[in-house]
């Protein structure tokens, strides 16, 4: 994409090919968005992932889990999808980065906990 922030709090998320970023800042008192070609289309947005959570905080009250299985399930079900936003957010929030840093790995993280949850609640279901 290149050229100059849109702002000093521009928020950029970019992986490592520079044909995939996104800039979202504020230009001239407005919101400026600015996304590549492919950006949405190859990763799975952060509100499917809420939405599994939601689905599954209804199905969790139908299994016979133990209490401390269900809140592991309802804990990170949701907690996933604001991990990942965190993740690409977090990861290049200087103006000046030209790759993500460390926290980048709050992404991997996530889709653990997301994995974790659904598989426990999958089990759960089987059993009911």
């Amino acid at each position: 994409m290149g050229g100059k922030p849109v702002s000093n709090l521009a928020l950029t998320t970019a992986s490592r090919r520079p044909n995939r970023a996104a800039v979202l800042g504020v230009w001239n008192r407005s919101l400026v968005m600015t996304t590549a070609e492919h950006v949405a289309s190859r990763a799975c947005p952060p509100g499917v992932w809420l939405v599994l959570g939601l689905v599954g905080m209804l199905s969790v009250d139908q299994t016979p889990l133990s209490d401390s299985l269900k809140s592991l399930v309802r804990v990170t079900l949701l907690v996933a999808p604001i991990l990942v936003s965190l993740g690409f957010f977090l990861s290049v929030l200087s103006p000046k980065a030209e790759r993500p840093n460390g926290l980048i790995n709050l992404i991997y993280l996530a889709a653990l906990l997301l994995a974790v949850g659904v598989v426990t609640l999958g089990i759960g279901l089987f059993q009911a």
